[in-house]
C-alpha cells in the first residue's frame, strides 16, 4: 500500500512539472528561419532551393525601378496580355532549362508590360508549371520548369 502511495506521489509530481512547463511555454512562439530548405537538382547537376514569394516581390520591385519613367500624358494602348506573356515564358523555357528573372524584363519598355509579365509568372507558379529557385540566399532568382511535370510529359523518360 505504501509503495502504491509513493508511486502515486511520483506521478502527481511529474504531472505538476509537465503542467508548469506547459504554462511557461504557452506564450513562446518560435520563428521559423531560413533553415535547411529542400534542394532541387537541375539536369546539369546544379543545386537550387525554392525562392520565397518575398524574394520574388523584391526582385520585381527592383525591375520596376529600372524601367524608364513613362511620359504621363501619352496614352498607349495596352499591347500585352497575361496569356501572351505566359506563352512567351513557355517559349523561353523551351530554349533554356533555367531563365534569370531579370532576363524576362530585359526588353520591357513599360510598367504595363512588366506587370503583365509578373502576373504571367505568378499564374504559372499557381498552375505548378514553373518553379522559382535560387542557387544561394540573396542570389539571382531563376525560373525553371517544374521537374515533376517534365518527367510526366509523353515521350520523356527518366534517363533522358
Amino acid at each position: 500500500m505504501v509503495r502504491k502511495l509513493l508511486e502515486y506521489k511520483k506521478f502527481k509530481e511529474a504531472a505538476d512539472q509537465l503542467h508548469q512547463m506547459r504554462n511557461e511555454h504557452k506564450n513562446v512562439f518560435l520563428r521559423r528561419g531560413a533553415g535547411e530548405k529542400e534542394k532541387i537538382v537541375a539536369d546539369d547537376g546544379t543545386e537550387y532551393f525554392e525562392a520565397s514569394l518575398f524574394d520574388l516581390i523584391t526582385a520585381f520591385k527592383k525591375v520596376l525601378t529600372e524601367i524608364p519613367k513613362e511620359i504621363f500624358h501619352t496614352v498607349i494602348k495596352s499591347e500585352f496580355s497575361v496569356s501572351d506573356k505566359i506563352h512567351d515564358i513557355y517559349h523561353m523555357l523551351a530554349k533554356e532549362s533555367t531563365l534569370q528573372f531579370s532576363k524576362l524584363f530585359a526588353k520591357t519598355k513599360t510598367k504595363d508590360e512588366a506587370i503583365a509579365t509578373f502576373l504571367a509568372v505568378l499564374e504559372l507558379m499557381k498552375m505548378h508549371e514553373i518553379m522559382i529557385v535560387q542557387k544561394d540566399l540573396f542570389s539571382d532568382i531563376e525560373i525553371m520548369r517544374n521537374p515533376d511535370l517534365i518527367k510526366k510529359e509523353p515521350g520523356v523518360t527518366e534517363n533522358s
